[in-house]
């Protein structure tokens, strides 16, 4: 087989697959949620409180691998940028403890003195860490960095763009509550197919402000129509990232490693996205579409990161025939 044939199979395979399960949303999105809302499941519950960590680590991992990039001609710009870095480190450590401790109590007293103290030492751990890896690889690692970062803030502001267009009710909120017994006496008035945007629908002001508060009884804010595309699946995709470490280390992703590279963050990806359905937060087609919009601005961002990288490799072979 041409080998350019045989590369463009797995993404023509995969696009094959999404407009599948697009259609099979279009008609029975609905259906699909009745048949597996488990509010109570341990499994939805688990993967509603950790599915975002991909996009949450983001920060403090690019901040840590920045830190170690020495930017800058002088010692006093390096020096700046060492401390810009590595006060990006901390901050992302100190907003991911601030989600992670959030999602499992709300009512912690000092909770900022636990995410300071723990922001502090994860980010002195990772730092010394990092600091006994090879300059060599820490070097190469800026690209995945860089890739990590663009595909995260491409996911999230695509995503949070769409919410508020298409305003899509969820689940959880039409049956009124997190509980499978209330689905016998549910009406669904308020489903809408995914393709429908839902903006300026026809919704009473007294219908919107029944559905927030049902939304509120269940300790969410300003959330029952921000369904569609699904954020916590876009989030676990960024875990797609990786993907990016087996080109920029070729010797040491080979043969079953590389699979696992892709193989193992869409498989998270899609656990998350099951999870968002079996609580009732989203339909098949939120999930689907927010795992799209995630990997699709991974695997956009990896594209263009080959394109610079040979145009880079050129030109330093270039200078040095010259």
């Amino acid at each position: 087989m041409n080998p350019k044939v045989k590369n463009l199979l797995p993404p023509l395979a995969g696009l094959g697959a999404v407009c599948a399960l697009a259609v099979i949303a279009a008609f029975f999105d609905l259906e699909i949620n009745k048949a597996l809302f488990f509010p109570e499941a341990l499994f939805g519950q688990f993967f509603a409180k950790v599915g975002e960590f991909p996009s949450h680590l983001a920060a403090p991992t690019v901040g840590v691998i920045l830190f170690f990039q020495d930017f800058g001609k002088s010692k006093s710009l390096r020096n700046a940028f060492k401390i810009l870095f590595g006060a990006l480190t901390v901050v992302g450590f100190y907003t991911f403890f601030s989600w992670f401790i959030g999602v499992f109590s709300h009512d912690l007293q000092y909770a900022y003195a636990y995410h300071a103290a723990f922001s502090a030492i994860f980010s002195g751990l990772s730092l010394y860490i990092c600091s006994k890896v090879p300059r060599s690889v820490m070097k190469k690692l800026l690209w995945f960095a860089v890739c990590l970062a663009v595909a995260a803030i491409i996911a999230n502001v695509v995503i949070a763009a769409i919410k508020p267009l298409w305003a899509r009710e969820r689940f959880r909120v039409m049956v009124g509550g997190e509980d499978r017994a209330l689905l016998a006496q549910a009406s669904f008035d308020g489903f809408s197919p995914w393709y429908l945007p839902q903006k300026f629908a026809e919704r009473s002001e007294e219908y919107i402000k029944n559905m927030l508060a049902i939304d509120e009884s269940m300790g969410y804010h300003n959330d029952a129509f921000r369904s569609f595309p699904s954020g916590h699946t876009g989030a676990a995709s960024i875990a797609a990232a990786v993907i990016v470490l087996g080109d920029i280390f070729p010797e040491k992703f080979r043969g079953k490693k590389r699979v696992l590279l892709f193989a193992a963050p869409i498989a998270y990806t899609a656990i998350v996205a099951l999870s968002r359905i079996v609580i009732g937060a989203h339909f098949l087609s939120d999930v689907l579409f927010g795992g799209v919009i995630g990997l699709g601005a991974v695997f956009l961002t990896r594209l263009c990161f080959l394109k610079i990288r040979k145009k880079f490799d050129n030109g330093k072979q270039s200078r040095e025939a010259v």
